[in-house]
């Protein structure tokens, strides 16, 4: 099959750097993907691996958060726990040193 079939004007591709993975669990020591079913073009039942938009949401919230603490210079363990949980939601708060605003 062609690498563009079923590309419409619309469709964009992406290139991941790292591993972007939400499950649906797991069966046995198998982690399972969250599918989606739908029907082909040719009509077909099919069930797609998806990633929802409130992960790919989180993942740029981390991303540019991590991007605005290095480029203002934020010395580790330097931001008050209200920095980090408005930059960051809980509970990536946790690994904080505690401190308090």
């Amino acid at each position: 099959m062609d690498a563009d079939a079923g590309a419409g004007p619309d469709s964009t591709a992406a290139t991941l750097t790292s591993p972007l993975h939400h499950g649906a669990g797991t069966a046995g020591n198998t982690s399972l993907l969250r599918a989606q079913d739908i029907i082909t073009p040719d009509g077909r039942h099919a069930s797609v691996p998806y990633v929802s938009g409130n992960s790919l949401r989180h993942q740029l919230r981390d991303a540019l958060a991590w991007h605005a603490v290095r480029t203002v210079g934020v010395a580790d363990g330097s931001l008050s726990k209200a920095a980090v949980d408005l930059l960051w939601p809980p509970p990536a708060s946790s690994w904080t040193q505690g401190t308090e605003a």
